[in-house]
């Protein structure tokens, strides 16, 4: 089963949120950018940001985060557990 990856850009998030927000999944939901259930969050480069966002994301394009540290704001990478598999999960 793959994980359902939504892709925000960082024009939607620079018209949805305010100067010094911070920007999570739920964050997106609430305005308006995502809907139904999703696994991972990334954020993509197209547009332009004029303003400072603390986002926390699974991913980001280099680009993005470029634009995202430019405008003064941070990246935080929410990291996700690796599956084990059978033989790892049983030696534990």
């Amino acid at each position: 089963f793959a994980d359902k990856v939504v892709a925000i850009n960082v024009r939607d998030l620079s018209s949805r949120f305010d100067a010094n927000a911070m920007v999570d999944a739920m964050a997106v939901v609430k305005a308006g950018l995502a809907k139904g259930r999703f696994d991972r969050l990334k954020i993509l480069c197209d547009g332009e940001l004029d303003k400072a966002l603390n986002i926390s994301a699974h991913g980001f394009s280099k680009s993005a985060k470029e634009k995202i540290e430019k405008a003064g704001g941070t990246c935080t990478v929410i990291e996700v557990p690796k599956y084990e598999g059978k033989k790892q999960a049983k030696a534990r």
